[in-house]
C-alpha cells in the first residue's frame, strides 16, 4: 500500500459502521499476468456495479483548498440561479448545464471575497487544480466515465464530479470572452484545463459512448506506465469495442503478448470489424518523432500504419476526424495481413503521385499570427504559376476558393463560437470550411494586413476587386486560427494532372497518393524497393506515410 492510497483509505474511513471499497491496486495483482487479463475484461462491470465512486487527488494544500473552495462557490451560485438543477449538476443522460448557464454567471457576479479576490485569481486556482496528474492517467477514465455521481476529494474538502466540470467550463469560457474592442482579452497566467474527453463522457452521459478513434485522439496525452495500457484502459469505454468478452481474440486485452503485438493485432482487428480505415488518421510523424525523442522505443518499431497512440496532433488538426469527407464514398475495408501481422493489405485506387513540394511553413519561418507572410505569399504565387500554365489543372473556374479550402481543410468549429462569442463554446462541433459562409472574408482581411493592396492578385482582377469589398465583413484572426489548424507540420504538393492537396511534412516527389476503400480522405504511401527473383516477382510493399487532402477528390469523386 503506497502512502498516498493509505491517506486515502484513512480519510475514507466511517468511524461508526463498515465501509466496502474496491481499489485495483490492491484487488488486482498487478504481477500476475492472467489475472491482470482477466480483471481488465472486467473493471467496467465493476464500475457500473458500484453505489458510487471517489476520487481521491491527494492530501491537497492552500492552493487546491482555493481551488476546491471556488467549484463549490461556482456550483452554488449556479443553483441559485437555476433551482431545478440537481445537486450533481448531471444526470445518466448527461451533463444539466450548457453555455447559456456559464454566460449567466459570468454576467451577475465576481469573486470579490475570499477565499479569492477575482475572477482572474478563481481561475487561476482551477488551472492548478486541473494539473494534477491524477486528470491525466489512462486508467481512471473508467472510474467516472459510466458513473455521473462521483465524488471528488482533495485533503478535507469535497465536490461532486459534476461541479468540477462546471468550473472548467467556467474557466475555460471566462479565457474566451471577448473584449470591449473586439478580440479575446488577453489574461495574465497560461491556462490548464481538464483534458476535452472528461467534458465528451459528460455530455453523453452513461448511455451513449465515444467512437475508439475519437477515445483514441482525446485520449493520447493521458499516460500509462505500461504503453498497452493506452490501448486496453479505453476498450470498455468505446461504442465498437465495449463488450469485451464477445470481441474478436485480437482485440481482446491480453498482457501475454508484447507492447508491438497488442499494436499492430488491434489496429488490424479494429479496421476489420469497423471496415473503416478512420483510425489510420491517427498515424502522425510528429508523434513519432515525440515519441523517439523522450525515450520510448516501441514506437521506432511499430510498421508504418499503426498509430502510436501517443503525442500527436490536436484532434482539430486532422484530416479524417469527425469525417467531414468521403473520399471513398461507400466502400469498405477488407483488410488481410501478412509477415505475422506487421504488413497490412488493403484494396484501393493509386489517383496519382506528387510531383512537386512546398517546403513547410516551419522551413519559411512563417507563423499565422505574426505579421510575416512571405512564405504564404509564395505558396500562392506557385499555386496561381502550376495551376495556370497546367492544362489538366480541374481549379480554372475557382482558383480562390481551391486555395482558401485547401489552407483550411481541417474544418472549423461552428460559427457562433467562431466569431468569438460565448455561445457555444466549450461545446463546439466541427464543420467543413465549405459550409463557412464568411470564409473569403476572414480571407480577405488577413491577407489585407500584410498586402493592402492585393498585389498578388493582380493577374486575376475580378478576384482581387472582390477580396478588396470582403476585408471590412472579416476578421483576420479567425482566418488565421483556422489556417495554424491545418499546415502545422505539413506541406503543400502539386501532382502532375493539376491537383494540389496538403499532406505530411515527410512527403516526397514519387509518393502515391491513393483512395484506398473504407477511407474518409486520400492517403500518402511510399513504395518500397523490392528485390525480385527470377521465379516470381514479388509484390509491391508501400510504407504509410499518413493521410492528406487533395481538393476535388474529397466527396467519392
Amino acid at each position: 500500500v503506497t502512502v498516498n492510497l493509505k491517506n486515502a483509505l484513512q480519510r475514507f474511513r466511517d468511524s461508526s459502521r463498515g465501509r466496502f471499497l474496491w481499489v485495483d491496486a490492491i484487488c488486482i495483482n498487478q504481477e500476475d499476468v492472467t489475472e491482470r487479463t482477466q480483471q481488465v475484461k472486467m473493471m467496467t462491470e465493476i464500475y457500473s456495479r458500484a453505489p458510487s465512486v471517489v476520487i481521491w487527488l491527494g492530501d491537497g494544500d492552500t492552493d487546491t483548498d482555493k481551488a476546491m473552495d471556488v467549484i463549490a462557490t461556482l456550483s452554488s451560485l449556479l443553483k441559485t440561479e437555476f433551482p431545478d438543477i440537481s445537486k450533481y449538476l448531471m444526470g445518466p443522460n448527461g451533463t444539466e448545464f450548457g453555455i447559456s448557464h456559464v454566460a449567466r454567471i459570468l454576467e451577475k457576479y465576481q469573486f470579490q471575497v475570499q477565499p479569492v479576490e477575482s475572477d482572474e485569481s478563481a481561475a487561476a486556482s482551477l488551472s492548478y487544480l486541473f494539473g494534477n496528474p491524477w486528470f491525466r492517467r489512462i486508467w481512471v477514465l473508467q472510474e467516472v466515465a459510466r458513473s455521473w455521481n462521483t465524488l471528488v476529494i482533495s485533503g478535507g474538502k469535497q465536490v461532486y464530479w459534476g461541479e468540477l466540470l462546471f468550473s472548467h467550463v467556467w474557466q475555460n469560457t471566462f479565457h474566451k470572452i471577448p473584449g470591449p474592442n473586439g478580440g479575446i482579452v488577453e489574461r495574465q497566467h497560461s491556462i490548464t484545463v481538464v483534458p476535452t474527453v472528461w467534458l465528451s463522457f459528460a455530455e453523453n452521459g452513461t448511455s451513449k459512448r465515444l467512437h475508439f478513434f475519437e477515445l483514441c485522439l482525446r485520449t493520447r496525452e493521458f499516460r500509462s506506465t505500461d504503453p498497452r495500457d493506452k490501448i486496453f484502459g479505453i476498450l470498455a469505454l468505446a461504442e465498437e469495442t465495449w463488450q469485451i468478452r464477445h470481441l474478436p481474440l485480437e482485440l481482446q486485452p491480453n498482457y501475454a503478448k508484447r507492447a508491438i503485438e497488442v499494436y499492430c493485432d488491434f489496429t488490424y482487428g479494429l479496421i476489420r470489424l469497423s471496415k473503416s480505415l478512420e483510425l489510420l488518421s491517427a498515424v502522425d510523424p510528429i508523434a513519432v518523432e515525440s515519441a523517439l525523442v523522450s525515450g520510448k522505443p516501441l514506437y521506432s518499431t511499430l510498421p508504418s500504419w499503426v498509430p502510436t497512440l501517443t503525442e500527436g496532433r490536436g484532434i482539430a488538426r486532422i484530416f479524417g476526424y469527425l469525417k467531414l469527407y468521403n473520399a471513398a464514398g461507400d466502400t469498405a475495408a477488407v483488410p488481410r495481413s501478412l509477415d505475422q501481422g506487421k504488413t497490412l493489405i488493403l484494396n484501393g485506387t493509386r489517383f496519382t503521385r506528387v510531383q512537386h513540394i512546398s517546403p513547410t511553413f516551419e522551413e519559411v519561418g512563417f507563423q499565422p499570427k505574426q505579421d510575416n507572410m512571405v512564405g504564404l505569399i509564395a505558396v500562392w504565387a506557385a499555386f496561381l504559376k502550376f495551376t495556370r500554365s497546367n492544362p489538366e489543372c480541374p481549379y480554372a473556374d475557382n482558383l480562390i476558393t481551391t486555395f482558401i479550402q485547401t489552407l483550411t481543410c481541417c474544418g472549423f468549429s461552428n460559427a457562433s463560437a467562431f466569431r468569438e462569442t460565448i455561445d457555444s463554446l466549450p461545446f463546439d462541433r466541427i464543420l467543413r470550411t465549405s459550409l463557412y459562409p464568411l470564409l473569403e472574408a476572414d480571407f480577405a482581411s488577413y491577407w489585407q494586413e500584410m498586402d493592402p493592396s492585393f498585389r498578388a492578385f493582380t493577374a486575376l482582377p475580378n478576384d482581387r476587386s472582390r477580396l478588396q469589398e470582403q476585408c471590412a465583413k472579416g476578421r483576420a484572426r479567425s482566418f488565421w486560427v483556422l489556417l495554424g489548424n491545418s499546415i502545422d507540420s505539413r506541406r503543400f504538393f502539386f501532382t502532375p494532372d493539376g491537383y494540389f492537396g496538403l499532406g505530411p511534412s515527410t512527403i516526397e516527389p514519387g509518393d502515391l497518393v491513393c483512395i484506398l476503400y473504407g477511407g474518409d480522405i486520400p492517403y500518402i504511401l511510399r513504395e518500397n524497393p523490392v528485390h525480385r527473383d527470377d521465379v516470381e516477382p514479388a509484390p509491391a510493399l508501400f510504407t504509410f506515410i499518413g493521410e492528406c487532402y487533395v481538393h476535388g477528390v474529397m466527396d467519392g469523386e
